[in-house]
């Protein structure tokens, strides 16, 4: 199959256009495979400027003899991963990404088993803190990456916390207005930087000291569910920024657990049970 640009495009979108797929997953799978000839050379990478008048072909894939070589390994727990995405639990106390490139991090241990892989590209799309634990999505590819960045706020987001004491109800929502201090702070109230938070909750265990909560993100800020307990009085074991006298052991009590979002034509839930040590604490 032979066809031809009529503007400049990317080869993502006019594969995607001429071949009459539905999603940029599929036309991206084609592309990475090795499938698409550009000029009579084979293009891997979706993003690439094609032309106007450039000859464009799809190729039948050939499989190749692979070398028998040990397999990369990842000292994560893997929680999803296809040609295009890579998901893990980060555990409490790992920095997730930083300038420092002689630091060890998340990223550098992902960017290197994904070289390991012949994988080049590594983009994180989400940021947990240090001190907390859970969910961190990667993109092999540009294209993907932004496409999550751009949408992540309208995607269904959980966390499991721990605090201190207990709730009057079992469930319900949290509402209320909040500003953004000189130094990145949640305050309750009006300022420069005003936002609406409101959060889904329900609670999942207790003991009368310590109580594990289940957190739905409705809005989408930055430190929404530390500065929301804090206002309760309750902030969140270990987070000493927003003024808890409880301290825990392996950083903060606030793991975030599970994530939603439209993919490849489907909907991918990507999950983690509720962590050992703050089930124990309620028990």
């Amino acid at each position: 199959m032979k066809f031809t640009s009529e503007k400049d495009i990317s080869l993502l979108e006019l594969v995607k256009a001429k071949m009459g797929f539905v999603s940029n997953t599929k036309a991206r799978n084609v592309i990475k495979a090795g499938q698409i000839m550009v000029s009579g050379k084979v293009v891997k990478i979706p993003s690439t400027v094609i032309k106007p008048g450039t000859e464009v072909e799809l190729v039948k894939r050939v499989k190749s003899k692979r070398v028998l070589k040990e397999e990369p390994i990842l000292k994560h727990r893997i929680l999803f991963e296809d040609e295009n995405l890579l998901a893990v639990d980060k555990r409490t106390g790992l920095i997730g990404k930083s300038s420092n490139g002689n630091l060890r991090t998340l990223f550098t241990d992902v960017q290197y088993y994904l070289k390991g892989k012949g994988i080049d590209t590594c983009f994180m799309v989400n940021k947990v803190d240090k001190k907390e634990s859970g969910i961190v999505v990667f993109a092999k590819e540009l294209g993907l990456y932004k496409e999550l960045s751009d949408n992540w706020k309208n995607y269904t987001k959980r966390h499991y916390v721990v605090i201190p004491g207990g709730m009057v109800d079992e469930k319900g929502n949290l509402e209320d207005t909040f500003h953004e201090n000189d130094i990145g702070l949640l305050l309750p109230g009006k300022g420069k930087k005003t936002m609406e938070v409101s959060l889904d909750y329900r609670v999942m265990k207790t003991n009368g000291q310590f109580t594990v909560i289940r957190v739905e993100e409705k809005s989408s800020h930055k430190n929404q569910i530390r500065a929301m307990f804090s206002l309760l009085k309750n902030p969140i074991l270990g987070d000493d920024k927003y003024r808890s006298e409880y301290k825990y052991e392996k950083g903060m009590a606030a793991h975030f657990f599970s994530i939603k979002f439209p993919y490849n034509d489907d909907e991918l839930e990507i999950k983690t049970p509720i962590p050992k040590p703050f089930l124990k604490l309620a028990r």
